[in-house]
């Protein structure tokens, strides 16, 4: 069962990250000793990967993730016992975040954020187990609630009398107290605003681009950058544009095949 999660994560992991190295080679004109040190940079991953593979460090770091919770909640049987460790690691990972490894200023796979989503990641897994029981009206309740904080906090932020900072791939922490509180919060006010649109009839755009945000993730930044280097005008509207549509098209196509070859499978079946 673990094996069935996290394999496919560290498949897709290195199968794109190989392509995007080889497309960054060609498009952007690098050497091959840039290449192939970029193929270890992506075997140690984390802070290390830029460019087109600046988003993967968010692969790795949610595969030791899943790996961690689920040895947590499969061994730990106690609920409050599970949520005492995650947050003892949460603050462990805060801890962490000046500490080189082995004279590295990142940990491989940037493992050591990995410890702050243990409690994210096992506070979810409850939360959605309790979510669906809470009347609707509550949860309206609780988004304008949790809304009315944002804007409040980014009130604040602006006036510069916040100092909310949480870069997660660099591991840059300013206050792990407001890291440990104001991400839960946000995340509970963008599901109540899921379920509003869902409830309103859904937007098929928008189940789209959630069920193929990996694919999307991939690929926009080599889209966004491939667009500025081929484009025929200087219009960054147009280069914005080409580059959200074209890893939206990527996943559509990949889509399309998956559907047609499963049909083609179906219909030998029948057969």
């Amino acid at each position: 069962m673990l094996s069935h999660r996290i394999k496919p994560l560290i498949t897709a992991y290195f199968i794109n990250g190989s392509i995007l190295i080889v497309l960054s080679h060609f498009f952007r004109q690098q050497s091959w000793d840039y290449t192939f040190l970029y193929f270890g940079r992506l075997i140690y991953g984390g802070s290390t990967l830029n460019n087109y593979l600046s988003v993967f460090w968010y692969m790795t770091t949610y595969a030791i993730t899943v790996f961690l919770t689920t040895l947590l909640i499969s061994f730990v049987k106690n609920i409050w016992l599970q949520f005492i460790i995650a947050i003892g690691c949460f603050f462990l990972g805060v801890s962490l975040q000046d500490v080189t490894f082995m004279g590295n200023y990142s940990f491989p796979w940037d493992a050591q954020i990995a410890l702050l989503a243990i409690f994210w990641m096992l506070l979810g897994y409850y939360f959605f187990k309790l979510f669906p029981k809470v009347h609707w009206k509550n949860k309206l309740i609780f988004g304008g609630l949790g809304l009315t904080l944002f804007v409040f906090l980014i009130y604040l932020y602006a006036k510069g009398k916040l100092d909310f900072v949480l870069w997660l791939k660099s591991s840059n922490i300013h206050s792990g107290f407001q890291a440990f509180i104001i991400p839960p919060l946000l995340c509970l006010v963008v599901f109540i605003i899921a379920e509003a649109i869902e409830r309103a009839g859904g937007f098929i755009p928008l189940k789209f681009i959630g069920q193929n945000t990996d694919i999307i993730m991939f690929y926009h930044r080599a889209a966004f950058d491939i667009t500025t280097l081929a484009s025929f005008t200087d219009n960054w509207y147009f280069r914005i544009i080409v580059g959200l549509i074209a890893p939206i098209l990527l996943a559509w196509t990949i889509q399309w095949l998956k559907n047609n070859r499963f049909k083609r499978k179906k219909t030998a079946q029948d057969r």
